[in-house]
């Protein structure tokens, strides 16, 4: 059997649904998902940030997920708690007032009403990926429980002109057809069907890093809240063996992880390092209980998962009627949880620019070559910002001018810009409202006498805000 498909989109994650969700909202008439792995799909990525808010908001979804995240009793995200280098003291990001207002037009139903704070979230992934497959359903798009077994691409030598012309599909009942397609959105992760088929997929710089964590029921966040960390809000911290995630993701049930360069089978296994972390009593993981990702009891108390080494990117990441969205086109690192927020971001954005393909609205190359140069460009930005953290020596003065001047040279943008850059990367949102009082004398007299201003946010330290 062969149909034929307006827009096909291969893999039903985050990049995905919002590519599919946006095709639908701009017109398209036939928009496909085909996921291989419908139910249980285990993948880390569970800490949301603001701008993954602002997205479900631009794809008209906002409402309906607050009211999932409310159903399934996720994890709410208010701020997070960063430690790095000698010095134990958490650094914080807080939503809070009086710098740090909810920005006009962010969606009410992520607003705390009693608080006035705004959240994130953080979740149980495989949850989260159902639900937004479901909610792609409601709208209309066709999800197909199978996987693309072959694919046949014209001209696949051909950078710019490169074209799928045939997809081959066995459904998880064995059914088999070919889908002859207009566009596709290859948002498979870090499997990239289609530049790993054109050999185009490739390591960067590999650091060998690897991440390797677990999941626990009763940590002690009343005790670690007494040190600074956060219980509705992430936990990153550095230390000699690597760095460490902690989030609550709601129901009782805690994820917890180690990325690091080095790992054995002697003294560098996942516990060992985990166990090394200073803050593991503080948090109170020498009495907690081992789950699996669902929260479910396993049979080993040293049960654990590993994510190898991810770094990668597709140095062909699209053709004339393809491209890819989200981790199949490139990959860092989890350190600032920017695959979702990345996934979502271009794959809204490669779902309105498929439809116009498809309707001859637009030049194909050259439009897609510059949805190319945008993704690279975060990518650029991003990767200054993570190997910044693998410096543990690296740290912003206490001049004001000397901080900015350090921004603008790391993100190689003009300040002005610079703000939304450095909040989008990092989700620190409290230096927007910095910004804007940086001619207020009596604000800067209070930064300049802070001494050790580790990433402009230890306001909570020197009393100049508090929780």
């Amino acid at each position: 059997m062969v149909v034929t498909k307006q827009i096909v989109v291969i893999g039903g994650g985050p990049a995905g649904v919002s590519a599919a969700i946006s095709a639908i909202n701009e017109g398209a008439e036939e928009v496909v998902i085909i996921e291989k792995e419908p139910f249980g799909r285990h993948r880390i990525g569970e800490i949301l940030l603001t701008q993954t808010i602002l997205e479900f908001k631009e794809l008209g979804i906002d409402d309906e997920m607050s009211k999932y995240a409310e159903m399934y009793q996720w994890g709410k995200k208010y701020a997070a708690a960063y430690v790095h280098g000698i010095d134990r003291t958490p650094w914080k990001v807080q939503n809070n007032n009086p710098l740090s207002q909810p920005e006009e037009g962010f969606p009410k139903s992520f607003i705390n009403k009693e608080t006035g704070l705004w959240y994130t979230l953080m979740v149980r992934r495989h949850e989260f990926d159902e639900v937004l497959r479901e909610i792609a359903s409601k709208k209309g798009i066709e999800i197909i429980h199978g996987k693309v077994s072959d694919i046949h691409i014209a001209l696949e030598d051909k950078k710019d002109n490169s074209q799928v012309t045939s997809l081959e599909v066995e459904t998880l009942n064995k059914e088999k057809f070919k889908i002859v397609p207009q566009f596709v959105i290859d948002a498979t992760g870090q499997q990239a069907f289609i530049p790993r088929r054109l050999k185009q997929r490739n390591v960067i710089d590999d650091w060998e890093l690897q991440a390797r964590y677990s999941y626990f029921e009763g940590v002690d966040f009343e005790n670690a809240k007494k040190y600074g960390f956060f219980e509705n809000g992430a936990n990153i911290l550095s230390y000699e063996d690597g760095w460490v995630w902690i989030a609550n993701l709601g129901r009782g049930l805690t994820s917890a992880g180690v990325v690091s360069r080095v790992w054995d089978h002697d003294k560098n296994t996942f516990w060992n390092k985990f166990k090394n972390l200073p803050e593991y009593k503080i948090f109170g993981f020498d009495k907690a209980v081992v789950r699996n990702f669902k929260g479910e009891p396993v049979d080993s108390q040293e049960h654990m998962y590993v994510h190898p080494n991810y770094r990668f990117r597709s140095d062909t990441m699209r053709g004339k009627n393809w491209a890819c969205a989200g981790d199949s086109a490139m990959f860092l690192d989890p350190l600032l949880s920017q695959g979702v927020t990345l996934a979502i971001s271009f794959g809204r954005s490669l779902g309105k620019i498929a439809k116009l393909i498809t309707q001859d609205y637009v030049d194909p190359i050259s439009t897609l070559r510059q949805y190319e140069l945008s993704y690279i460009s975060e990518i650029e930005v991003l990767n200054k910002v993570v190997s910044l953290w693998y410096k543990p020596d690296f740290r912003f003065d206490k001049n004001w001018e000397d901080v900015a001047n350090k921004i603008s040279r790391i993100f190689g943008r003009d300040i002005g810009k610079d703000v939304e850059a450095f909040r989008w990367i990092s989700n620190l949102e409290n230096i927007h409202y910095i910004l804007k009082d940086k001619n207020d004398l009596n604000f800067l007299k209070l930064l300049n006498g802070v001494n050790n201003i580790k990433m402009i946010h230890d306001f909570e330290k020197y009393n100049i805000i508090s929780i």
